[in-house]
Formats: C-alpha cells, sequence, structure tokens
C-alpha cells in the first residue's frame, strides 16, 4: 500500500527461504534496497551488494554482484516493487538501462492499474444491476398503489402487496385468471375491455377510471394508467398497468364541497368584516357585513382600493403594513381604523391571512371585528378609573388630614381635661377623708392614668409628633427603632445626607407606607434582620426596606394586605403613583424581600395639591 506495507505476496519459481522474506516484509520489515526505493520514489542500483544487503535474509543463499530496484507507481499511487538481482559480474548500470526498467516498471503499474480498474468496473456494474433490480423490487413491494401485469389476453400475471391488501386476494389466488371477470363490475367490464384493446395495441390511455370490487364486496375507485410490455423483437406481451385508489379523494373532494358551502353561508352571515385583496390593493372579495359597515354598494367596490376605507390617520401605517406582508414579513395581529363611506369612523382589529402560489403572495385576506363600541367603552372606564384612583388618593390625603385633626382634639381637649382630672383627683386624695373613699379615688386615678397613656398611644398613631419634632429622616429612623424593641430585629440604617425636601401631607403618606411595610414584615415575613436605606437620586426620594425572611409571590402582591387593612402594597402603589413616583417590589418565595419607595422631591409642581 502507500505505506509499503506488503497487503499481498505471491511466490512463483523461488526456494523455501524466499518465504521467509515475504514473511518478514508483512511484518513490516523492508530490505534496505527496497526502504531506499520507497523513500526516495525512485530506482535505487548498487554494486556493494556485501556491505549493503548483508542482514537481508536471502544474502547467505546467494551472493549477487548487483541490485538495482524500481517502484511500480502508476499516477503517483505505489503499486508494488520491482527488483532485479544480477549474480554476474558487470559494470554498474548505464542511464538508459536505468530507463529501461523505470518503463518496464511504469508499464507494470500500468498493467495492474488497468486490471484493476477492470475489476472495480465489473464490481460497480454488477451492484448496479443488483442495485436496480432491488430498487424496483422495493418500490413494487412498497408502492402505495396497485401495480398490475396482465398479459396479452387479460390474465393475472403479477400484482403487488399493496392490491392484495387492497382487494383481499393473495396473488396466488388469482394469478393465471382473467383480470375483468374477477375485479371489475359488471356494469363496468365491456367498457374497461376495449381500452385493454387499444392499451394491447400501443395505444397509451391514461387517467380512466373504474370501479373494482374486493374479496369482501367492497367497491374502490381507480384511476388507471398503462404501459405496452414488448419482447426485444417488439412482439406485444402484456401490459403493465398502474392505478390509484382516489375512493377516500373522490370523498373528500365531496365532504370539501359541502364544506366550502358551509364556508360560504357562514363567511356571509358572520358580522365580522371579511375581505380579500390582490397584490394591487384592489378587492377580489368582501363579504355581506363588509357592505353593510362601510355603506358601498358591489358596483363602487370596483372602483375601490384597501386605501380607500383606512382612516388618513392609520393609511401611512397600513401602507408600511401591507407592504410588509408582501415582502414575506410574519403576519402580526392588527388593529386600526376604518372609514366608511358617509365618513364614519370605525375601529377595528383583526387578523391576515396569506395565500401563495410558491413562493409569492397572490392575495392577502383579512378578518376584522368592528370594536368602535368597545373602544368608546374602554375609554370611558379609562375616564372612569383615572377618576376612581384621583378620589381614592384624595380619600387618603383627606384622612390624614383627619388623622391629624382627630390628633389635635385628642391632645388639645381630651388629654388636656383627662390630665386635669388626674391633678384634681391626686389633690383630693391628699385631703382627710376615710379609707374607703381614698382607696376608690385611688382606682379611678389609676383608670385615669390608663387613660391618659391609650390616649397619648392613640395620638402617636393618628399623627406621629416625630414629623414635627425631627427630621423625616430621624423619624423614619425613630420608627425602625420603636419596632426593633417590640420584635427584637437587628436593625440596618443609612441615610445619605442629602436635603430631601417634601411637603408636609407628603411626609405623612411615606411615614404610614414605611410602616405599613414594617406592619407586613411583622406578620408575614419572619424576618430577624430588617434594613431601612435612605438616598436621593436626582429629583427623587428613594427609601429601601429590606428584610431577611421568607418572602412571597411578586405576581400576587398588588392583594398582599397588611394587619390593618385596605393599606396593602396596592394601596401604597396607587399613592406612590398619585404622588409622581412609584413602587418596585422584588421578591421571591423562600428568599429576601426588598420593597422601594421612589418620591419627587418637593418642587413647585409635585405637592398633592397641584399633582391633583
Amino acid at each position: 500500500d502507500e505505506s509499503g506495507n506488503v497487503e499481498l505476496a505471491t511466490n512463483i519459481g523461488f526456494s523455501e527461504e524466499f518465504n521467509k522474506l515475504l514473511e518478514l516484509q508483512k511484518n513490516g520489515y523492508h530490505p534496505p534496497c527496497t526502504t531506499r526505493a520507497l523513500d526516495n520514489r525512485g530506482i535505487f542500483s548498487t554494486k556493494k551488494t556485501l556491505s549493503f544487503c548483508g542482514d537481508c535474509p536471502l544474502a547467505e543463499f546467494y551472493e549477487a554482484s548487483n541490485v538495482i530496484v524500481s517502484p511500480l507507481i502508476y499516477k503517483e499511487k505505489l503499486y508494488g516493487i520491482l527488483k532485479i538481482s544480477a549474480n554476474i559480474e558487470s559494470p554498474e548500470y548505464s542511464y538508459d538501462e536505468e530507463n529501461l526498467i523505470k518503463e518496464i516498471s511504469s508499464d507494470i503499474a500500468f498493467a495492474i492499474h488497468n486490471i484493476e480498474i477492470e475489476e472495480e468496473l465489473k464490481n460497480a456494474q454488477e451492484a448496479l444491476l443488483r442495485h436496480e433490480r432491488n430498487f424496483a423490487e422495493s418500490i413494487i413491494n412498497t408502492a402505495q398503489a396497485i401495480i398490475l401485469v396482465l398479459d396479452a389476453k387479460g390474465k393475472i400475471v403479477r400484482f403487488n402487496p399493496f392490491m392484495e391488501e387492497l382487494s383481499g386476494y393473495s396473488l396466488a389466488e388469482v394469478k393465471g385468471k382473467d383480470w375483468f371477470n374477477i375485479f371489475i363490475l359488471p356494469r363496468d367490464q365491456d367498457r374497461m375491455r376495449e381500452v385493454f384493446k387499444r392499451a394491447i395495441g400501443d395505444i397509451q390511455t391514461k387517467g380512466i377510471i373504474s370501479f373494482i370490487i374486493t374479496k369482501d364486496g367492497r367497491e374502490r375507485q381507480i384511476i388507471w394508467y398503462d404501459k405496452t410490455l414488448k419482447d426485444n423483437k417488439g412482439n406485444v406481451e402484456g401490459l403493465l398497468v398502474i392505478g390509484e385508489d382516489i375512493t377516500e379523494r373522490i370523498r373528500a373532494e365531496e365532504m370539501l364541497r359541502e364544506s366550502e358551502e358551509k364556508y360560504r353561508n357562514l363567511i356571509e352571515s358572520t358580522h365580522e368584516i371579511i375581505h380579500t385583496i390582490a397584490p394591487d390593493g384592489r378587492f377580489t372579495f368582501v363579504n355581506k357585513a363588509w357592505y353593510n359597515t362601510l355603506g358601498y354598494s358591489p358596483e363602487e367596490l370596483k372602483n375601490l382600493t384597501v386605501f380607500d376605507i383606512i382612516h388618513p390617520d392609520w393609511l401611512k401605517h397600513s401602507k408600511n403594513f401591507f407592504n410588509e406582508i408582501l415582502s414575506g414579513e410574519p403576519v402580526r395581529k392588527l388593529e386600526g381604523k376604518l372609514i366608511a363611506k358617509d365618513g364614519t369612523a370605525i375601529d377595528v382589529e383583526g387578523n391576515t391571512v396569506l395565500r401563495f402560489s410558491g413562493d409569492k403572495v397572490i392575495a392577502v385576506q383579512g378578518f376584522f371585528r368592528n370594536i368602535t363600541e368597545r373602544k368608546r367603552a374602554e375609554k370611558e372606564l379609562l375616564l372612569y378609573q383615572q377618576r376612581l384612583k384621583q378620589l381614592t388618593s384624595e380619600l387618603s390625603l383627606t384622612e390624614e388630614r383627619e388623622r391629624k385633626k382627630i390628633a389635635a382634639e385628642l391632645h388639645d381637649n381630651i388629654a388636656q381635661m383627662l390630665a386635669l382630672s388626674k391633678l384634681k383627683i391626686d389633690m383630693l386624695k391628699e385631703s382627710e377623708m376615710n379609707e374607703d373613699l381614698s382607696n376608690a379615688l385611688g382606682d379611678v386615678l389609676e383608670y385615669l392614668k390608663n387613660a391618659i397613656k391609650a390616649t397619648r398611644m392613640i395620638i402617636t398613631e393618628l399623627n406621629p409628633p416625630v414629623l414635627e419634632d425631627m427630621s423625616f429622616e430621624d423619624a423614619l429612623h425613630w420608627l425602625l427603632e420603636e419596632f426593633q424593641k417590640k420584635h427584637n430585629w437587628k436593625i440596618h440604617f443609612s441615610n445619605d445626607g442629602a436635603e430631601k425636601p417634601l411637603d408636609a401631607d407628603v411626609k405623612s403618606i411615606i411615614f404610614t407606607a414605611v410602616r405599613e411595610l414594617f406592619y407586613n414584615i411583622v406578620k408575614h415575613a419572619n424576618a430577624q434582620n430588617v434594613g431601612l436605606f435612605i438616598e436621593r437620586e436626582k429629583d427623587n426620594m428613594k427609601i429601601t426596606v429590606e428584610d431577611d425572611g421568607i418572602g412571597f409571590d411578586t405576581s400576587r402582591r398588588m392583594s398582599y394586605s397588611s394587619q390593618m387593612g385596605g393599606f396593602g402594597l396596592f394601596s401604597i402603589s396607587e399613592r406612590m403613583d398619585y404622588l409622581g413616583g412609584k413602587l418596585e417590589v422584588f421578591s421571591k418565595p423562600d428568599d429576601r424581600t426588598r420593597i422601594i419607595l421612589i418620591v419627587p422631591i418637593k418642587s413647585a409642581n409635585n405637592s398633592p395639591k397641584s399633582l391633583q
């Protein structure tokens, strides 16, 4: 082979010693002369055989005076080695002698090459014949069509497994019998025998349709194609017939016609606007609802294009979309506005379907729903939602103001009266009186102390005095520490120290929101660490509340309310939106929660009153 390994060796007329050399060469050993010729891919000769060939297995059996070795190469392929040993005294090989040996080597290589090619060609031809036979047989055996061979008299010679399965007959049952008597319906026999005569007369027939009857009595509708079979002398031997079972196709076509009729009735009875448009924009079909909605007549339709019924506000967009779908862009859901003959604007939504001929778009079908009333209702609903949202936010501000008012009333009136009553009872208790009266006054005094304490707690809850006594950031820090005392949190607080001016009502809303977030942590989070971080980002205050609790599903966050009811995350989000800010929630089950409040800082245009 190309690597010099011996693939095949034969021995004619040599002694046993030569076989030793062949065995060594099969195991990868080459004599020095062979190695030199292989390495150089050229002729090699030597007269120094005693020194050069000393390790050759043949050296001890004969003494060659000179050796010449030539590789057998044709078209750069190595076919073998030609070695000539002369056991005579002679001068070195001449240039002409070497060329002669090269030519002999080339001729031998060429001869081997031709033998190889002939063998390969022969093998290839045999393989091709086997392949063609196998291919033809596989087609016959696997074809999902009837393949039938009749002799010149209409007797069955052969048919394929598909015909066996379709008819219920095995070939062995009907071979040699008259095809027409067994398979063709009596009403069709005369006609089909005439067709057979024409086909046998070398008049090709194709597309002939007839019925065959199966072994169990079923009728199958078949379309036939045939080819006359002749021998080498041109004599007609029979007929090759191919039949396609079109029974189901005929049924499907009938069902399709019925379906098309139902489809047309559906198209004409629907309230949806349906039309078909040619690539140049002309209408090729519109349904009854199209005429009723847009007000045009069939005669007027002939002079219209799709762009004549599109509202001017949507015309540019519609032209771009129409060009996109004609160029093969994916079809997407549409929403737009049409204009009727009388100028009425009609909101529509729907889809388009492309019809192709090969790779070319030949028509665009549109299916649209009149959503004018829905659009009007949506607009009214949006206005209602905006008004409701505004009312809710204003109610929140009113609630904050009422809290302050009630807290002030409690502080200025009830708290003062309770404190004065306590003072009077203290003075009365110090005067001389019997023991029972003194004990009773002591009980009343204790009630007054508890009432004063409860009143102060209510005042603090309604209007935390820290909002007036210290900066807003310090008030939030105080709130965090109060929760830490009650719930044993490890707290983390930071404030960037930047100025963050806020309206008093805004401060109250945010304070209440942060307090609500703390309540949520207590009730739901089971947290150990809670952080509150305040910073200014451009013209906004950013307040971040974090906890290491169990987290929650953020998809349900807007319904996640607190123990106080009505001021959950949804309510906080609404108030942030009203203030021109936003609420951001980051959490997932079994993980920490981070909630961010972003509120615009005070300016000439961001107070609740101006936002309203």
